[in-house]
Order: C-alpha cells, then structure tokens, then sequence
C-alpha cells in the first residue's frame, strides 16, 4: 500500500491537467518509482508503444499496471499482499477498489471489475499471485 501511494504522488507531481500523465514522462516516473532499479532503455520503448494508441498519455491504472509488471519479484509479492486485504490468496474487485481508494483514486466497481477481468487468467473472476505470475513470465 505504501508503494502505491508514494505512486500516486510521484503521478500527481507529474501528471497534466487532464489527470494523465504523457509517455514522455513515463521514464522520469519510473525512475523516480524505482531508483534501485529503473527500468532499461528497451523497457520503456516498450511501454511507450503499449500505449501510443492511448493520445500519448496514460492513466495512473495504466502506470500502476506497468510498475507492477517491471517490479521485482518481492516487490509483487509485497505488492499482491498490500492488495489482498483478507489474505485468501485472491484479489477481487471489492479489494482493487478499496486499494484505490486509500490512496485518493476513485475506481469506479465496472472498471475494477474490467480491470480484474483483463488480467484475470483462468477466468474465475479474481486475480491469483501464482496466475499473474505465470501469465507475466511468458509475456517476458
């Protein structure tokens, strides 16, 4: 949760007036979101074509998404933690939503659901570590 919100203020002291923030900047976020370890050159190339069919700028949803895929491995699982509020091993929209919420962004329940439904691998409805895990190792 902590990570989420230093994030979100990294995100607010970049982000435009539309509350999105351009690729442009994506490399200075990521660096200031990850200063051990900041994502490689080829990295953000690959971010920045992800969302060139988004107008040139990204949500902080979309931001948060891209962290956690470069984040290293405790930092998921510390991360998945933070988001799994009653520590069943899942996350469901209810505890996407309530994350979000802690830190200032209202996330609205379709998006949470849309947003679970995305990256959700075997289709229960929920997001498992070990799924997203697998799912993002052969994504690399």
């Amino acid at each position: 949760l902590q990570k989420l919100k230093e994030w979100q203020a990294i995100f607010d002291s970049l982000k435009d007036s539309k509350d999105s923030l351009s690729i442009s900047l994506l490399p200075e976020f990521a660096n200031k979101a990850f200063p051990d370890n900041p994502p490689t050159e080829e990295e953000l190339k690959l971010l920045a074509q992800k969302y060139t069919s988004s107008g040139g700028s990204v949500t902080f949803e979309e931001v948060c998404d891209a962290m956690i895929r470069h984040a290293p491995l405790k930092h998921l699982l510390s991360t998945f933690q933070a988001f799994d509020k009653d520590g069943n091993g899942v996350i469901d929209h209810d505890e996407l939503i309530s994350v979000f919420n802690a830190v200032g962004v209202e996330l609205e329940e379709h998006y949470a659901k849309e947003m679970i439904k995305m990256f959700d691998s075997d289709g229960n409805g929920v997001l498992d570590f070990a799924g997203k895990l697998s799912d993002m190792l052969q994504q690399s």
